[in-house]
């Protein structure tokens, strides 16, 4: 592996890219290997903070990221921020200051003046392709640095900012929500935002910031609007795009904004209807867009819809639901009448053009009749996710005998708590009599726990398929079987039945489309 060229070592490390704990020990090899790791970590570091720690965890990462950021700034920022330093230290609350920054996060208060000693091994800033601005929901800068002021929080942000526009070249992911600077006035904003693919943002932004990123930024693909309201510039920004493809819209929008179709952000997202492929959005308050601008998405591919509250939707309105030609995954969220009307129509004109169709929260008034559409309707899917009430098991079935291409389910089911292996063996039966050749990963661990001589008897008849990606399973009287169901799927991935267990994540299968 130490003689592989730089180009080869490129290729294996972005296919570790998400291993984190693969990739880390790679820097330790040798120079070449470490001077190739460290762009392809520092591409996107707020990807280590954000991951699902407890708070006081993420804020300890946030703040060694934020140490080795201070040590790029450079000697006129250091000057403007020690000028200012007249009262930097909260005077509100100082036990509790203490307390957080000395005893929970114990030799991690930030020295922002202290000058380093030494320059850093790499220019860590050149390499991050995404800016981010908040952790868990309130802005990174007054969580790292809460033993500071506000006005001196801010003056901090802005001349990080600075550094972060002048020193990142080609940034992909820009998060506009909630900053208060003019970002595309920075020194290198032409060059760091030229080719811009990815913004969240909200409507509620300066529309000024969005006015000079219209200036500069020309390949914005993917939006993920938090929207409340009309904004010029953000309209400016969406219509000057090339090509946007993917757009998530999320908030509740008031009565009084949607009777005018969002007006300007409507119109500029209408120009871009036929290059739109992704679509996420609520079905409440929404009734202006379905009626006038669903037909014009005649591109889409993956469409992602959901209930924010209970039903207050026009049933009606389920009829501008026209069909999709190309559209392949379909997202249900919170399924209630509402959203049951609209993906009923879009299964019925979908002349069996769907892969993927998954299902969550509250199905089960309407299982029944969207397994029935699912096997008369998409012959070709592919992968099914469905909340499945054991009554509507033979619904179920019929999906199995009718949809010969599907390659993988997902099936669950809440319980509170009732879980009873008659009717596990139940589902285990129906797989085996009635699974098409195609089935090969399998998900039913959510659904119910399970007899070791039931799993047994369905990996003997599994015997011969495509060897399976099975996912945890709950086995009935564990305690005493563990070691036994253990041996079990040893044997089974030894001859073959079985290729992989627990590892498998339903979910990439979304990345494959």
């Amino acid at each position: 592996m130490n003689k592989l060229n730089h180009d080869c070592l490129t290729l294996v490390f972005e296919v570790i890219y998400n291993d984190k704990n693969s990739l880390y020990p790679c820097l330790l090899v040798n120079r070449l290997w470490c001077k190739i790791a460290v762009p392809i970590l520092w591409r996107n570091p707020w990807e280590v903070i954000t991951k699902p720690y407890g708070n006081l965890e993420k804020i300890k990462k946030a703040r060694i990221f934020f140490n080795i950021v201070l040590l790029h700034l450079p000697e006129e920022s250091r000057l403007l921020l020690k000028s200012q330093d007249t009262d930097k230290t909260k005077r509100r609350n100082p036990l509790l200051n203490y307390i957080f920054n000395y005893v929970f996060i114990k030799n991690q208060k930030i020295d922002i003046l202290k000058k380093p000693q030494q320059k850093p091994l790499f220019n860590y800033i050149s390499f991050c392709k995404y800016i981010k601005y908040q952790l868990f929901g309130q802005n990174f800068y007054e969580k790292v640095f809460r033993h500071y002021d506000n006005r001196y929080i801010k003056l901090l942000e802005q001349e990080i900012y600075k550094l972060l526009i002048n020193k990142c070249y080609n940034i992909k992911c820009l998060d506009t929500m909630g900053v208060k600077y003019p970002l595309y006035k920075f020194p290198g904003a032409e060059i760091c935002f030229a080719k811009l693919y990815e913004l969240y943002c909200s409507s509620k932004d300066d529309s000024s910031l969005f006015y000079g990123l219209a200036k500069i930024c020309r390949f914005i693909e993917r939006f993920y609007i938090y929207l409340t309201n009309s904004n010029s510039g953000l309209a400016k920004l969406i219509e000057t795009q090339q090509k946007v493809k993917y757009l998530t819209i999320r908030n509740k929008i008031s009565h009084q904004f949607i009777r005018g179709n969002y007006g300007d952000i409507g119109s500029a997202v209408l120009k871009h209807a036929h290059n739109i492929i992704y679509l996420s959005l609520p079905i409440e308050n929404f009734s202006p867009f379905y009626n006038f601008f669903f037909p014009k998405f005649i591109n889409l591919k993956k469409f992602k819809l959901y209930n924010q509250i209970f039903d207050i939707f026009d049933i009606e309105l389920y009829k501008n639901f026209y069909n999709y030609p190309k559209l392949q995954v379909l997202q249900i969220n919170l399924l209630y009448s509402a959203t049951f009307y609209a993906v009923n129509r879009i299964i019925q004109e979908s002349e069996n053009d769907l892969q993927i169709i998954s299902m969550d929260f509250n199905a089960n008034l309407f299982t029944d009749q969207l397994l029935c559409r699912v096997s008369q309707h998409c012959s070709n899917l592919k992968y099914l996710r469905i909340d499945l009430d054991d009554m509507y098991l033979h619904n179920f079935e019929q999906v199995l005998l009718n949809c010969q291409s599907l390659e993988g389910i997902f099936i669950y089911h809440y319980r509170d708590g009732n879980y009873l292996p008659e009717i596990g063996d139940n589902l285990l039966k129906i797989l085996i009599n009635s699974s098409p050749l195609s089935l090969f990963k399998i998900d039913i661990g959510s659904y119910n726990i399970y007899k070791i001589h039931s799993l047994r008897n369905f990996f003997e008849n599994w015997v011969g398929r495509k060897s399976m990606w099975l996912s945890s399973i709950n086995i009935y009287d564990y305690d005493k079987m563990n070691n036994d169901f253990n041996e079990m799927i040893e044997y089974y991935k030894h001859i073959g039945v079985i290729k992989k267990y627990k590892d498998f994540c339903f979910i990439n299968v979304y990345n494959e489309f």
